[in-house]
């Protein structure tokens, strides 16, 4: 007789390979998920922060605020790269004055 219940030997074996591996990917990517996740959250935060400032008065102070964030960024300053590339991306509003000529 046929006995019990369940495959032996190499496709027995194949099966729980393969099922083992969609198990891993699938914890992989739902950590990946989770970390993206509060990126996200703080990345939104950074925004919404530099998008309530006063906005910047002109085109020169725009300039001069990312000459200085490019500054930083080549001296290599010890003081970590999460202040830099904050200022380096900044969402901060900014005013322009001028004239739209049509033809």
């Amino acid at each position: 007789g046929g006995g019990g219940g369940g495959e032996g030997g190499v496709g027995g074996l194949a099966g729980r390979a393969f099922f083992s591996s969609l198990c891993v990917a699938t914890f992989g990517l739902g950590a990946w998920q989770t970390r993206r996740y509060f990126e996200k959250v703080e990345m939104t935060k950074r925004r919404e922060e530099d998008l309530a400032m006063e906005p910047l008065s002109d085109f020169d102070a725009w300039r001069a605020r990312k000459d200085a964030a490019a500054h930083e960024e080549r001296e290599g300053d010890e003081g970590g790269n999460a202040t830099r590339n904050a200022t380096a991306k900044s969402y901060r509003r900014g005013g322009l004055r001028g004239r739209v000529c049509y033809q």
